[in-house]
């Protein structure tokens, strides 16, 4: 018998499709370069990959390299096109377009909802119809929950917050 959250009503409310370029202060590519030359280490270094929230290993990366912290990562290429939250410090390859996303939504709880909307329209891209920076921005509609008019960070952050199983991630986290 799961716990579900009480008196939320996802259905209730209204939801805006809102442009990336909405929601994002910037958006680049990484730059780290190809793994196969880099020493282990222990810096994650995220890529195209599907698993472990995209990080393919953790190596020593040059120095030049940017290296990011508290931004979401999008593929650029692969199969499949799967946003992911990263709290801590890592590098990117140019494949990856990691976005930093505006102050408003500062909460955990806003950025994961950032990923799992992103995440639900990840069908629009293919290996053949890949994502770039100009596609996400401008291209790529999320629907965000709006109170009179303005996206409610408030219905985002109570949303997340009665999930149970956020309330472990926050305490892996150290929130």
């Amino acid at each position: 018998h799961s716990k579900r959250p009480k008196n939320l009503d996802l259905q209730k409310g209204e939801y805006k499709m809102i442009g990336m370029d909405e929601v994002l202060v910037s958006l680049t590519r990484g730059d780290c370069p190809p793994l196969n030359g880099l020493k282990e280490g222990d810096i994650p270094v995220v890529t195209t990959t599907e698993e472990n929230n995209g990080i393919d290993g953790f190596y020593t990366v040059e120095k030049g390299t940017e290296i990011f912290e508290d931004m979401i990562t999008i593929p650029a290429n692969g199969s499949k096109y799967r946003a992911f939250y990263h709290p801590y410090k890592f590098a990117a390859v140019p494949d990856i377009l990691v976005c930093k996303l505006k102050p408003e939504f500062a909460s955990l709880e806003a950025k994961l909802y950032i990923c799992s909307v992103i995440n639900q329209s990840s069908w629009r891209f293919s290996y053949f119809r890949k994502c770039n920076e100009q596609k996400l921005g401008k291209d790529v509609q999320i629907a965000l929950p709006v109170k009179n008019g303005v996206i409610d960070t408030a219905f985002i952050k109570k949303s997340l917050s009665q999930v149970p199983a956020f309330q472990s991630l926050k305490t892996i986290l150290g929130e």
